[in-house]
């Protein structure tokens, strides 16, 4: 729809996910220009494409929100006011539960077990002074608590680890360190999936701060008015939205830590250094074919984490 209506420009020319991509989604940002579709990326492997600034703020006159607004199906001339007032609507409505079928464009490649390695990926190195490469920015997290009443999506990045291992954060305040603890206090590993290049209005509700043990795919429904299409995956029993660009799936080790960050922040600053953090082991990924991998450069608003 960006590309049709002139909101992203599909790059043809060879650019490099170390730092190129960062640097010119970042330009897009201040300048608010149309998303930069990564086309001819000069690492991973060959196929594989990058979006940057999904959704960043646009330039042209009575559209400045109309990035945004695509991802619930509003249109370009859609004001703040109108989104806030789409999302407070669907609090109120009654959840529409998500639509369970046999299989979706994301399982249109599986890899499973040493198959995997997510250096096929063109994961970007997004700033400087990065730590490391970041696969998860621009996506979300699915995992459920272990009496299964409560499945949560949520927004949390991963930066590349190794070839089937990511680390990142699962702040014990937020939903995602608040079901890994609960496993945790098991002695179990946490099943878990995440979800890059997910149905737009999926990805914006996992970002929202929806109470706790409110299920983010039945909210997705009453904000759409239809159910999210969903396909069971490969290796636990875990759900995730079929018509999704790229899906990683395997555990959160109860206990394992690696360093993690520095990253660019969304206040415009790097904090020096990185922290111990989970660690997230791959054990199947399924993707689409010309798999698209959505990324926010984080940095001075407004950039994802402010829209």
């Amino acid at each position: 729809e960006l590309l049709t209506t002139g909101d992203a420009v599909d790059i043809g020319k060879p650019v490099s996910p170390t730092l190129e991509a960062g640097a010119v989604t970042r330009r897009v940002y201040d300048t608010r220009s149309p998303a930069p579709l990564f086309s001819a990326l000069t690492e991973g492997d060959p196929g594989f494409r990058i979006l940057g600034a999904p959704a960043g703020l646009s330039g042209r006159p009575g559209e400045t929100y109309g990035r945004l607004a695509a991802h619930f199906g509003l249109g370009r001339d859609t004001t703040p006011r109108d989104l806030l007032e789409k999302l407070i609507s669907a609090m109120r409505a009654t959840p529409v539960p998500p639509r369970v079928v046999p299989t979706g464009p994301c399982k249109e490649n599986v890899l499973t077990g040493d198959e995997v390695d997510l250096t096929r990926f063109p994961v970007p190195l997004l700033h400087q002074q990065d730590g490391g490469r970041y696969f998860g920015t621009y996506g979300f997290h699915v995992v459920r608590t272990p009496d299964e009443r409560w499945t949560s999506w949520s927004v949390s990045r991963t930066m590349l680890h190794g070839p089937s291992t990511l680390v990142g954060p699962a702040m014990p305040q937020q939903h995602l360190g608040m079901i890994h603890r609960m496993w945790a206090e098991r002695g179990e590993r946490t099943p878990w999936a995440m979800v890059l290049g997910a149905p737009p209005a999926a990805l914006a509700a996992a970002g929202m701060p929806l109470p706790a043990e409110v299920d983010e795919s039945g909210y997705v429904g009453a904000l759409t008015g239809s159910p999210v299409d969903v396909v069971r995956a490969e290796t636990n029993d875990l759900y995730v939205p079929a018509n999704s660009e790229i899906v990683l799936e395997g555990y959160i080790s109860p206990d394992e830590t690696a360093p993690e960050g520095p990253m660019g922040e969304y206040h415009g600053y790097s904090f020096s250094g990185s922290k111990p953090q989970p660690v997230f082991h791959v054990e199947a990924v399924t993707y689409r074919d010309q798999a698209i991998l959505p990324v926010c450069v984080a940095g001075t608003p407004p950039e994802e984490n402010h829209t």
